[in-house]
């Protein structure tokens, strides 16, 4: 039996899911700044209510990011303090294709939907990536890897047949464009623990495991960001 601890702070919501066996469990919130303070209890309630302890659990599954720099600090930051505590293998997972999963089950989409997740990503910039839907209970095809960048670059992207683009980023991108090329948005869409808790056993069966000391926030940005950001801030 595979018991899975999923957990995801990396937008605006916070959530935490179990999955023991294929039978998962989620607890789901939008709480903007309020993460630290209800991510364990939340953790603990789940296994509670799964009758568990921590030290059952196989791995503890969390979604590295893009996405909210707090955000991901606080998950990272709990993971391991988890993980150390249980001697777990902690696995993490891209919020962007968490969130084309998230899309995928909730939304309804169908197989072969190109999906493009969409995080704003501040100092005019935005996290992305684009994926293919295939079968509801398998991983996207991952067309273009993880990146930031302006949001003008995405342009491109929105003659594809079909396209449907879900996140926060959604209101930065040029409207316009979108209108014109018949692109369905949703904006008001997060990650979901869940997904993450359904795709982590396959990811244990094939060892993508690592330790809790080498777990790590995945930010993206490159030295040109970074100095971009120093200059903002010296302002």
């Amino acid at each position: 039996m595979t018991k899975i601890l999923a957990l995801d702070t990396s937008t605006d919501a916070c959530s935490v899911a179990i999955n023991v066996d294929g039978e998962i469990h989620e607890d789901f919130v939008v709480a903007p700044q309020d993460h630290t303070r209800r991510l364990l209890p939340m953790v603990d309630h789940l296994l509670s209510k799964s009758s568990l302890a921590l030290r059952d659990v196989d791995a503890i599954a969390f979604t590295h990011g893009p996405g909210s720099f707090t955000g991901l600090r606080i998950c990272v930051g709990i993971v391991q303090g988890l993980a150390f505590g249980a001697n777990l293998p902690v696995i993490g997972v891209s919020t962007l294709e968490i969130m084309a999963m998230s899309a995928q089950r909730l939304l309804g989409l169908a197989a072969g939907t190109p999906i493009l997740p969409v995080l704003d990503a501040r100092m005019g910039e935005v996290y992305w990536a684009l994926y293919r839907l295939v079968a509801s209970e398998s991983r996207p095809d991952c067309l273009l890897v993880d990146q930031v960048s302006p949001p003008e670059d995405l342009v491109s992207q929105f003659e594809q047949s079909n396209l449907y683009l879900v996140g926060g980023g959604c209101p930065v991108l040029d409207q316009d464009q979108m209108k014109h090329f018949g692109v369905s948005c949703q904006a008001q869409f997060y990650p979901h623990a869940y997904d993450l808790a359904r795709l982590a056993p396959e990811l244990l069966a094939s060892g993508h495991t690592q330790s809790a000391l080498d777990a790590n926030p995945v930010y993206i940005r490159n030295e040109v960001s970074w100095e971009k950001r120093r200059r903002i801030r010296s302002q």
